[in-house]
């Protein structure tokens, strides 16, 4: 899912594990280097609200981005149907990903060598440029789309600076005895940032396109003040090389991947699709080749960025296997029911104007809330169940349910397409959580940083080519219908 998993690990790369042996809570721990400022007392709930509001902030923008995006494009003044601007309408999505997933493993390693409240600052930072981008991208539609997808990867890029050191600051500043619990509220405030940014996004796009962009300027002038003034850097410790080499394949091959399939399912020389594009068939083959040669470069690293050796265990391999088809399967589909809700469902039904996109997001409530469900639920009933029985169930379900959304005519009732999709969001929630119980119980604890940073990674970057991947199926069905909803 691209909302509620699609950019947050329990542990990036890079980041302290979440638990062990830890020196106590002092000024020494929390304060740079020579530097005269004591640390208050109740630190650990400054970290803790400043790191929740950078949590808050980028999974709500996220959802609101995604709930109004047919909103956002007409303001700016964009037809993503337009040869020169339809790709906007994937990459404001595919962008915010793709610069989570590509970056956010030598973000970890980056900071652990610089200063994780540095770089955690700088996320805060580098969301509000991309806010200002974005507030003021509207023009002409080609200028305006170009905008509109660099201000997303800006901040797709701070998200990832911010995701990749909330775990391991929270681990720095709480004790062991309540590690476990400030790690469980950061992902309860990410799952419930996604799930408010469906309603809060439906709301201001009703308002006005640009108010999401100036919720997300304020969050982040605030957040960037709070982590300045509250947070303290910490003394320095070992830190593992950059491995810049597996970063810039894993990077450039994983964009390739995505621009590939952009391209084919773009119009080309009057054809609905892009198949005879040859730049499209060029970049997949060049990102395919690139992240053949990570690994080629990954066995020679002295440290490297994914420890592929860890795949030599099986319950790595299958977890990591079945987390990857299961994203790649499910990681788009939040994205492609907003379409055909907001182009096809509600329409049908008579409702239009600035009122869609609230409803659309009354519509993806029950995914996400059976994934809420899932995901929570999963992590209590595994022990006596068992990961690989609650995994095959899970996903099992989920494909079930897909299926049956697949076979959905648009006019049905909304209890039936509630509990559908609900459905199909407790499978994946349930598998996501097997797979990460059987991993983690796979592995010494030593190593467990390592396996659950892979496995956030193979997951973001499955769900951002799964975006791309529906979207390519589904562009031909919908052509006829997105231009009296988006155009």
């Amino acid at each position: 899912m691209p909302l509620a998993e699609d950019v947050h690990p329990a542990l990036a790369p890079g980041a302290a594990p979440s638990a062990g042996p830890r020196a106590p809570a002092s000024s020494a721990r929390h304060a740079a280097p020579g530097a005269a400022r004591p640390v208050p007392p109740g630190y650990r709930w400054h970290v803790l609200g400043v790191t929740l509001m950078g949590t808050v902030m980028a999974s709500l923008n996220g959802s609101m981005v995604l709930i109004a995006l047919p909103s956002i494009l007409r303001g700016a003044g964009v037809n993503p149907l337009a040869p020169a601007s339809a790709g906007a309408l994937l990459w404001m999505i595919l962008g915010y990903m793709a610069a989570g997933a590509g970056l956010m493993a030598a973000c970890g390693r980056i900071s652990a060598r610089i200063g994780r409240v540095r770089t955690y600052t700088a996320g805060f930072g580098a969301f509000t440029l991309g806010s200002a981008v974005l507030l003021f991208s509207a023009g002409p539609p080609g200028r305006a789309a170009a905008l509109l997808v660099a201000g997303r990867l800006i901040q797709g890029f701070g998200a990832a600076l911010l995701f990749a050191n909330s775990a391991a600051i929270l681990a720095g500043a709480f004790p062991a005895r309540e590690r476990a619990v400030a790690l469980q509220l950061d992902r309860c405030a990410l799952i419930g940032g996604s799930l408010g940014g469906l309603l809060l996004g439906g709301a201001l796009a009703a308002a006005d396109w640009r108010a999401l962009f100036v919720a997300g300027l304020t969050l982040g002038l605030i957040g960037a003040g709070a982590a300045g003034v509250l947070l303290r850097e910490g003394a320095p410790a070992p830190a593992p090389p950059v491995d810049a080499w597996g970063s810039a394949a894993f990077a450039a091959g994983l964009g390739g991947i995505l621009l590939g399939l952009t391209a084919l399912a773009l119009p080309h020389r009057g054809a609905g699709l892009g198949w005879s594009n040859p730049a499209g068939g060029a970049a997949l083959a060049a990102g395919a080749l690139l992240l053949v040669a990570l690994v080629w470069v990954e066995r020679r690293a002295r440290v490297p960025l994914f420890r592929l050796g860890l795949l030599r265990l099986r319950p790595v391999a299958a977890g990591n296997l079945a987390g990857f088809l299961g994203s790649l399967a499910g990681g788009g589909v939040p994205f492609l029911l907003v379409l055909w809700l907001e182009a096809v469902r509600l329409p049908l039904q008579g409702h239009a104007g600035p009122a869609v996109p609230f409803r659309a997001g009354l519509g993806l409530l029950p995914m996400l809330g059976g994934l809420l469900l899932g995901d929570v639920g999963g992590g209590w009933v595994v022990g006596p169940l068992g990961a690989r029985a609650l995994c095959t169930a899970g996903l099992g379900a989920s494909a079930l349910c897909l299926a049956g959304l697949a076979l959905l005519p648009a006019r049905v009732a909304y209890p039936a397409f509630a509990v559908v999709s609900a459905a199909a969001g407790g499978g994946m929630g349930l598998s996501a959580a097997a797979n990460g119980a059987a991993i983690t119980a796979a592995i010494p604890a030593e190593l467990r940083e390592a396996a659950s940073g892979m496995a956030a990674t193979i997951h973001n970057a499955a769900s951002a080519c799964s975006i791309a991947l529906l979207f390519l199926i589904a562009v031909g069905r919908l052509a006829l219908r997105l231009p009296a909803a988006l155009a």
